[in-house]
């Protein structure tokens, strides 16, 4: 395998406890995500298309052999959506990404800044139950 491309965006475990659920990043910026399905093949997603319009695109999911295939699928669905040429696509649904994926960041810090007033860490659990590993009580460390 020494020949084929490799992806070019970050991939990590998506949970800890999920060995085969991976989601790729451009910089802070969840892409898309992959995982294995029980009856033997790859599921891709791109999780990046919060378009208002976006009902209308050529669906950004598919499957795959193998957890690379479905990770270049992926990146190559999220390539073509930041150059508006992802099918069903017009100019105005990258723009309102963009514009959705700023007001988020504002409204997750604001979110943030409410709950830390609370003495809450940003996903809404009290400061105080922290393990000694960093994990809270009683978790599985999903999100």
């Amino acid at each position: 395998m020494p020949d084929s491309p490799k992806p070019k965006y970050q991939w990590r475990k998506t949970w800890p406890d999920a060995p085969k659920h991976f989601s790729g990043y451009d910089g802070s910026r969840h892409i898309a995500s992959i995982h294995w399905h029980h009856l033997g093949w790859w599921n891709w997603y791109m999780c990046w298309n919060h378009a208002k319009n976006s009902n209308r695109w050529q669906r950004p999911n598919g499957q795959a052999e193998s957890a690379r295939a479905a990770a270049l699928a992926a990146e190559a669905c999220y390539d073509a959506i930041l150059r508006c040429k992802w099918p069903g696509m017009v100019p105005e649904d990258l723009q309102c990404m963009l514009d959705h994926e700023k007001w988020r960041e504002g409204y997750r810090k604001l979110w943030e800044e409410a709950l830390a007033e609370q003495g809450c860490d940003p996903d809404g659990r009290p400061w105080g139950n922290v393990d000694a590993v960093g994990d809270h009580e009683g978790t599985t460390g999903r999100a």
